[in-house]
């Protein structure tokens, strides 16, 4: 068994910030289909300035790793945006940003799963909600609680294996 990974003061804000940031947002996503810069903006900035100081005292690769990630995060679901603006909304492109970078901080193959995971968990959603006959074709239903529960999921492994 791996010994479970040791975060300093800093990582560890970094991350409680993220679920404490992510929760709020997926419930007014969940309610709202919006993700309000509010709440987002400065959730992104607080953990960045985090994991950046804890870089600066400890390994600047992991916010390589991470910057790398947020932005790859943000140029797919951009793309996406571009593709269909009524099918991902730039709220969404943001909320990229800061998963990128919580996820990529833990590691790269880490962001491909959480950003794998939330198109694989949004699609059994919506299958299942058109089996039920609970939404049709043309129902709204938000992505970003499905990113936020991806990420979650693919960050809370890494750190308790």
């Amino acid at each position: 068994m791996a010994p479970i990974p040791v975060l300093s003061a800093l990582e560890l804000s970094a991350f409680v910030v993220f679920f404490v940031v992510g929760t709020a947002l997926a419930v007014v996503d969940l309610r709202t289909f919006l993700l309000p810069d509010r709440l987002l903006l400065p959730g992104l900035a607080l953990v960045f300035g985090l994991l950046a100081t804890a870089a600066v005292i400890g390994d600047f690769a992991r916010l390589d790793s991470a910057i790398s990630a947020a932005c790859l995060n943000t140029i797919l679901h951009l793309g996406l945006h571009l593709a269909n603006k009524n099918a991902l909304g730039f709220g969404d492109v943001k909320l990229a940003a800061l998963i990128g970078l919580v996820t990529g901080w833990v590691g790269l193959q880490v962001w491909v799963y959480a950003a794998v995971g939330a198109f694989i968990l949004s699609g059994i959603a919506v299958f299942v909600l058109l089996l039920l006959r609970i939404a049709n074709r043309n129902t709204a239903i938000a992505f970003g609680p499905f990113m936020i529960l991806a990420a979650f999921s693919v960050i809370a492994i890494p750190l308790s294996t």
